[in-house]
């Protein structure tokens, strides 16, 4: 069993992005609407689910 304690602003519970990982993953599906945003985070190593 792991226990670690969460950093205000940085994680959140039962997170699997960072606050700020989920902010750019949300602009960028804004800005190339969708579809683009999928190749785009694959080029940049960004896997979403």
């Amino acid at each position: 069993m792991t226990f670690a304690e969460q950093v205000e602003g940085l994680t959140s519970r039962y997170g699997r992005r960072t606050p700020v990982l989920q902010r750019i993953i949300g602009a960028l599906g804004v800005l190339l609407a969708g579809r683009a945003v999928v190749r785009l985070g694959l080029m940049l190593g960004i896997v979403g689910g």
